[in-house]
């Protein structure tokens, strides 16, 4: 009792309107936020109106503005995923030293779904020429312009100079691949191709390489190592891919690189696997 006689008038009726104080739900919050963007009355006449101070107001506009914000970001990022093989490709560059003869870039294309490295090349610049000629050998190699598909696959990137050029979008169009780029300064949508060219650095940067041929040798290895590792995506790959082969086959829609990924992965498994 000594305690609470002991307080001030002011802090017993702040205890009061703070315990009795309305409790607004979410949809009550969202009605007096849209009502102030309309305009139609002043913040101060809205808030005296709803019996809250102004400064509740801007503090829940706030709230309501960057959940907005969060949810088309999240949307992107979404866009940005793939459920099934060849739905999305990542392309990225990634730059690699030989002594004497200065800094090469490595150009990738990866699927995004399984991660297969669908072509790579070691370049000497990072111009779209070396992205068109990179689409060039993993179109080469899916065969997608050579089968009936209802949708070509996405092509993901950052925003680099060669991938935003008109040289590229041009290129992107002739051949019907929708293009997608990342949000600035947000990486973590190309995670993929990101972690697979750092762990493959982590790996290659051990040595020192003397001539782009050594570099380019130790990179195949490195790759074809890349892609027999990993066990159990080729089990889930191979499953995938014989559905879509059986699919395919049935409704004359003959899926070569359905083929080609199942033979490949099925003589690795039966060698390899322990199911």
């Amino acid at each position: 009792m000594t305690g609470k006689q002991g307080r001030s008038p002011e802090s017993i009726v702040r205890e009061i309107k703070r315990q009795t104080r309305r409790k607004f739900t979410a949809e009550e919050k969202i009605r007096i936020f849209l009502e102030g963007l309309r305009g139609e009355a002043g913040i101060t006449d809205l808030c005296r109106k709803e019996g809250i101070h102004p400064t509740m107001y801007y503090k829940w506009s706030k709230a309501f503005l960057e959940a907005g914000k969060r949810q088309l970001n999240g949307d992107t990022i979404r866009e940005a995923g793939s459920d099934e093989v060849k739905e999305l490709w990542q392309t990225d560059f990634t730059y690699l030293k030989v002594i004497h003869w200065g800094w090469y870039y490595l150009s990738t294309v990866m699927d995004d779904f399984s991660r297969y490295i669908i072509a790579w090349q070691l370049c000497r610049t990072m111009k779209a020429e070396d992205v068109k000629n990179t689409l060039d050998m993993a179109i080469a190699e899916t065969g997608v312009e050579h089968v009936q598909v209802v949708q070509r696959p996405r092509l993901l990137s950052d925003n680099g100079a060669c991938f935003i050029s008109h040289e590229l979008k041009k290129y992107l169009e002739t051949h019907e691949i929708r293009h997608i780029r990342t949000k600035v300064y947000h990486p973590m949508t190309q995670g993929k191709i990101e972690r697979y060219h750092r762990s493959m650095k982590n790996l290659i940067l051990l040595d020192n390489y003397y001539a782009p041929e050594e570099l380019t040798a130790r990179i195949r290895g490195q790759a074809l190592g890349t892609k027999l590792s990993n066990r159990k995506s080729d089990v889930i790959l191979l499953s995938i891919l014989s559905i879509k082969y059986v699919h395919f086959k049935k409704s004359a829609k003959y899926d070569f690189f359905a083929k080609e990924r199942i033979v490949g992965i099925a003589q690795y498994a039966s060698k390899n696997i322990a199911y």
